[in-house]
């Protein structure tokens, strides 16, 4: 009895033409990478979206599609509104979707499992179509659309940035690309800046596009890091739809219409290829190590010295000191530092950090300048600079040093003039002052020579001037002069009379000749 009723409601709610609200899945299982659609539908109009806002950790919200199905049986009119929705996974995992409040129903969760993608073959290149219902991925005869990450070491050491590379190669007239990277606790991921580049070159012996983009990734934890698949999102044109269509002209439920579209240009449809996955080791610090950690397979320091023009007590002597290393980013660089003693003062002007990409990895720069002012004369001793490190190639600590420098600082000379030795030489009984020179010359500071030089200078500089103010005292003699003469002249031409010619005006040209 109970079977019979049950069928009776159910056949009534399908000539009604009722349904609940649902939810359903595209796949329970996807990999990282494929287009996961969930649909809502429901017999009454759509009028706004579920929050799907507890969903933006784990997915990408890519867009969503309305669909309106309409169909008569046996004189009854049945419709069911769709909702659909598409999803991209953030990572690999189990997930939940749902639950949701919708149209006044609750409408269960649902789990979905992401897998992992293994490293795609180089001989044949897949292209996943998202415009299709389905997420299988399909093999586009003659056309390239290939993405590849790699890192230059899978073992590196806490503390060090490894350099993670995106490239995509492709001939498929791609655009709109967009390159996703989804986001780890395992590991941080940072964007080069002016890391893009482009270019055409060859692949599988066909010519392609190339593009390159460089990020910083520094390890979040030690032990096996799974580099999660990079994507490559994008449009290209869809070539099977540029046929010309044999039925109405009018648009459809989406508002396209497919005559003018494949008239008039090409449609596009959504494709989406994604990388290899990477594995990454990463050791931790020894547990016998003291001081600042630096690990790194390269650390060089370099130094370059700018010295006055002549040294002495008080001069300043510039030190230059640059430390480079490897899969070290700046900040993570120790501070140079000028050890001191009894014969030097040490000054260190703010030190400058950097960072710069080669095809080895990150390469992190700091620089400083010490100003080292001598406090003694005589042989000084500039310390030695040293940084310990610890080499990732051979698993040893290793120290780089500037070595210490020795400079002499001579004596300031004294120009007085000494006593005159018991037994003076030729030449300085030939300079030695006579007995008609005077006394004070001799116990003066001052030289012979020096002071004729002076009675020199003197008289030559008393001739300059007394010259110079005979000249000038001459022009202005004249200059009075010639004013006298000026204003006599003016005189006699005021005290003459104004002569009474007529002038003939001339008549004035003739503007129109003809």
């Amino acid at each position: 009895m109970f079977k019979n009723i049950a069928f009776v409601s159910v056949f009534f709610i399908i000539l009604s033409g009722h349904t609940a609200p649902q939810m359903s899945l595209s796949a329970n299982q996807i990999t990282y990478g494929e287009r996961l659609e969930v649909s809502f539908s429901d017999n009454k109009p759509i009028q706004e979206a579920p929050d799907m806002s507890v969903l933006q950790k784990d997915f990408i919200i890519r867009g969503q599609q309305q669909l309106a199905n309409t169909s008569i049986i046996n004189g009854t009119k049945t419709e069911e509104y769709q909702l659909i929705l598409s999803l991209f996974p953030r990572q690999t995992g189990t997930f939940q979707i749902g639950p949701f409040q919708w149209h006044g129903e609750t409408l269960p969760a649902q789990k979905i499992v992401v897998r992992e993608n293994g490293a795609p073959s180089t001989s044949t290149v897949h292209v996943t179509d998202l415009t299709q219902q389905d997420t299988q991925q399909k093999t586009v005869e003659n056309r390239i659309f290939k993405v590849e990450a790699l890192i230059p070491n899978e073992n590196i050491y806490t503390g060090e940035t490894v350099l993670y590379t995106v490239r995509l190669f492709e001939n498929s007239g791609l655009s709109q690309a967009q390159i996703q990277t989804p986001p780890s606790s395992q590991y941080a991921l940072t964007a080069v800046e002016n890391g893009d580049k482009m270019a055409q070159t060859t692949y599988q012996n066909q010519p392609v596009r190339f593009y390159e983009r460089q990020f910083l990734l520094t390890p979040q934890e030690t032990g096996k890091i799974t580099i999660l698949p990079a994507g490559v999102l994008g449009l290209v044109p869809d070539k099977t739809k540029r046929k010309l269509p044999g039925h109405s002209l009018f648009p459809d439920v989406f508002g396209h219409d497919a005559f003018f579209e494949a008239a008039f240009g090409p449609t596009y449809k959504e494709v989406y290829q994604q990388s290899n996955a990477l594995h990454l080791t990463v050791h931790g610090k020894p547990t016998d190590w003291n001081g600042w950690w630096l690990p790194s397979s390269k650390v060089t320091l370099t130094e370059q010295y700018k010295l006055p023009a002549q040294l002495g007590i008080g001069t300043a002597i510039e030190r230059q000191v640059k430390l480079q290393a490897l899969g070290i980013e700046s900040h993570k660089l120790p501070l140079l530092v000028q050890p001191a003693n009894n014969h030097i003062k040490s000054y260190a002007n703010p030190d400058k950090r950097s960072n710069m990409i080669t095809s080895e990895g990150i390469v992190g720069t700091e620089e400083i300048t010490f100003i080292i002012v001598p406090s003694v004369t005589g042989e000084i001793r500039i310390p030695a600079i040293q940084v310990v490190w610890f080499n990732t190639h051979t698993k040893q600590r290793e120290i780089t040093e500037l070595p210490e420098r020795i400079f002499y600082i001579p004596t300031i000379a004294n120009n007085s003039i000494t006593a005159q030795p018991n037994n003076p030489s030729q030449s300085e009984q030939i300079n030695a002052p006579t007995k008609e020179e005077p006394n004070t010359i001799v116990s003066s500071d001052i030289p012979n020579n020096t002071i004729q030089s002076i009675y020199l200078w003197s008289g030559g500089v008393i001739i300059f001037i007394t010259g110079m103010g005979l000249y000038f005292l001459s022009k202005i003699k004249r200059r009075k002069k010639t004013i006298n003469i000026k204003h006599k002249k003016t005189l006699l031409t005021e005290t003459q009379k104004p002569s009474k010619k007529r002038t003939k005006k001339k008549p004035l040209p003739d503007l129109y000749p003809f």
